[in-house]
């Protein structure tokens, strides 16, 4: 079981486009497959100089107590489990998914591993000691993500510590970002953060009145999830917070 697994992928919002880190592409970042079961794939290229080695599995996921949970889904058939990208290349990871009834969600977590390049190299002894794998997580869900309807918003403390405890009370996944903490007094003067494609980088940039961690929250059906608030306004009473290319504000309790 693996838990807290962390998505490595925050602030981009548009699920058909590929995202990149550290050479790698992956593309889509969000995959929503039929309630139904059946095909799934996912592409993963590389622009790396020398060859790379990725180990697939996928999980289950849940959330409890405020954390992810992770099981093995030993009812996804999927191949490759291991693959190996030449310079320039791309695979694609090709799945069979399971009828859920709109319940399935999982993540897909591929794990960078030493290529037999590394293994063979003549400085791989010495350098064996400070090898660190590098991990992509994909998200997948049966189901759509929520129109905003059953969250609700409550601010907490854990020591000193301030969080913004998020529940979600409907059927649907949530995906949320740029969320603002507002106090309705001063709403007039409060800038709206932006949205679309690159909402989570404009956002960090160009709104000041809140910080959160994590900036992307996923908040999964009957759970709720914790962000750490790095920075917000006096006494807010509402939050603003956008699910794709929709804002929504609400009270806090």
């Amino acid at each position: 079981m693996l838990k807290k697994l962390l998505l490595g992928l925050f602030g981009l919002c548009l699920t058909a486009a590929p995202a990149y880190s550290e050479g790698i592409s992956i593309s889509p970042i969000l995959l929503t497959v039929s309630e139904s079961g059946g095909p799934a794939s996912l592409r993963v290229g590389s622009s790396r100089s020398s060859k790379v080695l990725i180990q697939v599995r996928i999980y289950n996921w849940s959330q409890e107590d405020g954390a992810d949970v992770m099981t093995e889904a030993a009812d996804i058939r999927y191949a490759p489990e291991f693959f190996e990208l030449d310079p320039g290349a791309e695979k694609t990871i090709r799945m069979r998914v399971p009828d859920t009834d709109g319940e399935g969600i999982w993540r897909i977590v591929l794990d960078e591993l030493p290529s037999t390049e590394q293994v063979d190299s003549a400085f791989s002894e010495e350098n064996a000691g400070m090898d660190m794998r590098v991990r992509y997580i994909v998200s997948m869900f049966a189901s759509d993500v929520s129109d905003g309807d059953g969250l609700a918003f409550d601010l907490t403390e854990s020591g000193e510590t301030k969080q913004l405890a998020i529940t979600n009370n409907g059927s649907s996944y949530a995906r949320i970002y740029a969320v603002e903490l507002e106090n309705s007094a001063d709403e007039a003067n409060t800038p709206l953060p932006p949205v679309g494609p690159k909402a989570g980088e404009l956002a960090a940039q160009e709104v000041s009145n809140t910080a959160l961690r994590p900036q992307l929250i996923y908040v999964l059906p009957g759970a709720t999830i914790s962000a750490d608030i790095l920075k917000a306004p006096a006494a807010p009473d509402t939050v603003s917070y956008s699910i794709g290319e929709e804002r929504f504000t609400a009270p806090l309790k």
